[in-house]
């Protein structure tokens, strides 16, 4: 077998056992040289416990506090495109798919929700801060929104269901080149989440809307990855990051031109 494709295998398996919002970023260092480019696209899994405050029932407070709402589980599918600026030590990125949100646990039960694959998008940058023989330190910061809607129909009624969420992430360490075509990078990481959620109620009995912030705040983690050469202009990077209350799995499959 290629040892390039084993290599590949053996960093799926080893990063994606038990790797259930924090997004996709790669390394924290630009790869890129000055006007060149990188299209590509990105898998992503993760997996979120997050606030649920300032609770409202028909625009008077619920009374509830803070609740957290566990185990929301996220799946994304991105294109992305990458250029190199400025003297070889700065990317800058965006990315443009679909995220689908489901489930979630609150007060010990299950929640019902199932968003489908709705819109999100994001974008950020990369700086190279120091080039030495065997690795190369830098940082990253960026930014992603989504948004999800559910619908569920009951036999006296329906419940319509609206989730909008920004993340924001900053990243910085190394990536150490291991071989030529083999590098391993990671670091520590920042996560940031704000959002909506809103929930309208209808039926014989009449309408109901309950609506709050969702929030995770100062979150501080970190993130491993690799990166390989798989083929001429053709790179692939899988990772893994935590934060303790959310944790994220992602592969990406990019071409350079």
């Amino acid at each position: 077998m290629n040892k390039r494709l084993l290599w590949v295998i053996l960093i799926v398996i080893t990063l994606g056992v038990d790797a259930l919002a924090i997004d996709f970023m790669g390394p924290p260092t630009a790869s890129l040289k000055r006007g060149q480019s990188k299209i590509g696209y990105t898998y992503h899994q993760s997996e979120s416990d997050i606030l649920f405050n300032n609770i409202e029932l028909n625009g008077v407070d619920a009374g509830l506090g803070e609740v957290e709402i566990n185990g929301i589980k996220t799946t994304r599918n991105y294109f992305t495109y990458n250029y190199g600026v400025e003297t070889d030590r700065m990317e800058i990125y965006g990315f443009l798919g679909v995220a689908d949100i489901k489930e979630g646990e609150l007060f010990g039960e299950d929640l019902e929700y199932s968003g489908g694959n709705d819109f999100a998008c994001g974008g950020g940058i990369k700086i190279t801060t120091n080039i030495y023989d065997n690795a190369d330190w830098g940082i990253l910061a960026q930014a992603s929104w989504l948004r999800s809607e559910d619908s569920q129909s009951f036999d006296s009624g329906k419940i319509d269901s609206e989730f909008d969420a920004v993340e924001i992430q900053v990243a910085a360490g190394p990536t150490v080149k291991i071989t030529k075509d083999f590098k391993v990078y990671g670091g520590i990481v920042g996560y940031w989440l704000k959002g909506e959620f809103e929930e309208k109620i209808s039926g014989d009995l009449g309408s109901a809307k309950l609506c709050g912030d969702l929030e995770q705040d100062s979150a501080v983690g970190g993130y491993i990855g690799t990166q390989i050469d798989l083929f001429k202009n053709v790179v692939i990077a899988a990772e893994f990051a935590s934060t303790g209350d959310s944790s994220g799995f992602g592969v990406n499959v990019a071409w350079k031109f």
